[in-house]
């Protein structure tokens, strides 16, 4: 029988027992280092912009200077030295005068603000007319505008993105120091499961559940381990189990977590050391049979059999504990707002996790529940994302506003 927890009772379980996990780290270049977790914090040496520099293709100026220039009547200033890409003008700015600077130059001297060149006027002289007025500051980018030197730019548990390796790449850091990734073995269980290349005879089906975790788990990016397909049998099971869990971080078995006479999971994971089985039973919808155990410190998962459930509880438990066991700060999770296309019914007393489709109309967007069965695979493919209904609600109606994770 499944002693059936609650979603937070499980994600405090997750918190309590895998947020402690002793993960070595490792150096590496910035340019392998997306979706790898900092180990340490990262503090700026110097300052991002080093120099005053200007925003726009213009011309630098005394903000006084332009003060009450329009169109009708332009404020003259006297063109003096253009700047030059990567050199620091030698001359300082004096009143009354002007000097063309490209984007991204370094402003002279006294300079503090830039005018747009589509601001300015040409009369063949030695005169630029200014056509509308700067206050300080305007399209000037100041030093340590983008980072200060000696702050703390990203700290120990970020997953860093594409964007923060160019940051990086600004004050210099070539080199960052990670967590290594966390290896995650993958075990397929059930006497009718045979390999995706095979041709299912009578009942057969194919392997989903461990193509989609393999890949599920790269995208998070940790090293799946496949083990392979065994059979119903306990025996086997636990010593492909054993060995596994002695040479990964963490263990995936699929198939077997129900209450069923062949389901061995709970036994084995029961089996592989204190304290075993944590959770067998969670209030959701789909997956109600998973199982979350520990051994040795590592944490062990029964997924259900079905592709759509193992993968949803992939989504909201799996990647709950990798994180954990990671120590990522930040919340990872991508979520976007969209108006439910229509009435959903829900079951009271266990939280669901709604497939649904995103589409624009009228361009509003849309979210379109993706119904089907627990087996069926395809309808998660057809799905964006998820929307958590919580437990004890009766449903959701249509054009209600829903956040939905993106999967």
């Amino acid at each position: 029988m499944l002693e059936v927890k609650s979603v937070d009772e499980v994600f405090e379980i997750i918190s309590k027992e895998f947020s402690r996990y002793p993960l070595e780290t490792e150096v590496i270049s910035i340019l392998d280092a997306r979706g790898r977790t900092l180990a340490v914090d990262i503090i700026s040496p110097e300052n991002i912009p080093p120099f005053n520099r200007s925003s726009v293709d213009g011309y630098a100026v005394f903000a006084s200077d332009t003060f009450g220039a329009s169109e009708t009547v332009n404020a003259q200033l006297l063109k003096t030295e253009p700047v030059q890409m990567g050199i620091t003008p030698e001359i300082a700015l004096k009143k009354g005068t002007a000097a063309y600077i490209p984007t991204g130059g370094e402003l002279p001297r006294n300079a503090d603000a830039v005018v747009m060149v589509e601001y300015t006027e040409e009369h063949n002289d030695e005169y630029i007319y200014i056509t509308r007025p700067v206050a300080p500051g305007n399209n000037v980018v100041s030093i340590g505008d983008d980072v200060k030197a000696n702050s703390v730019i990203f700290r120990s548990g970020k997953k860093l993105k594409a964007a923060d390796i160019g940051v990086l790449a600004s004050i210099g850091i070539h080199e960052v120091n990670v967590k290594r990734k966390l290896k995650v073995g993958i075990i397929a269980t059930g006497d009718e499961i045979i390999p995706v290349e095979n041709k299912p005879r009578g009942s057969q089906v194919r392997d989903i559940n461990s193509c989609l975790l393999y890949i599920s788990l790269k995208e998070h990016d940790t090293e799946p381990v496949m083990y392979g397909i065994i059979s119903d049998d306990y025996d086997r099971i636990k010593s492909i189990a054993a060995k596994a869990l002695e040479e990964c971080d963490i263990l995936c078995i699929s198939g077997g977590s129900s209450a069923g006479e062949k389901d061995e999971t709970v036994r084995i994971i029961d089996s592989l050391g204190e304290p075993g089985v944590l959770v067998h039973g969670i209030a959701v919808k789909p997956g109600k049979p998973t199982i979350i155990g520990k051994a040795h410190n590592k944490p062990l998962i029964g997924l259900p059999g079905h592709p759509a459930s193992a993968f949803m509880i992939y989504s909201i438990f799996v990647t709950r504990i990798l994180n954990a066991m990671a120590s990522i700060s930040q919340n990872p999770e991508n979520f976007t707002s969209a108006v439910l296309s229509e009435n959903y019914p829900s079951n009271t007393g266990r939280e669901e996790f709604l497939p649904v489709k995103l589409e624009i109309k009228d361009s509003i967007c849309v979210a379109r529940p993706v119904l089907g069965k627990s087996g069926q695979i395809k309808m998660l493919s057809d799905a964006d994302g998820y929307v958590h209904i919580k437990r004890g609600a009766e449903g959701l109606m249509a054009n209600q506003t829903v956040e939905v994770k993106l999967f």
